[in-house]
């Protein structure tokens, strides 16, 4: 029996609008993170979230991720 298929799934955690370089930096987009990791949870994906220094700064993220980190749903890592 062949072993199963493994993917590694990756979600660049990055700041609102970063590509348009404004002047400060916003995370509001960090909100949208619980819907997505449930998807993730309920497909059986143990996802990695490649964050960048604002996005691990913030405040709701640093509530968020911590149990999950702790539980095994995810990894966490920098880009």
């Amino acid at each position: 029996m062949a072993d199963a298929p493994h993917f590694v799934i990756t979600l660049d955690t990055e700041p609102d609008n970063e590509w348009a370089r404004p002047r400060l930096a916003t995370t509001e987009n960090a909100r949208f993170i619980p819907r997505f990791h449930q998807l993730c949870a309920d497909a059986g994906l143990k996802i990695t979230y490649l964050m960048t220094l604002e996005m691990a700064e913030d405040a709701f993220l640093c509530e968020y991720l911590p149990p999950r980190l702790a539980a095994g749903e995810c990894e966490v890592g920098a880009h």
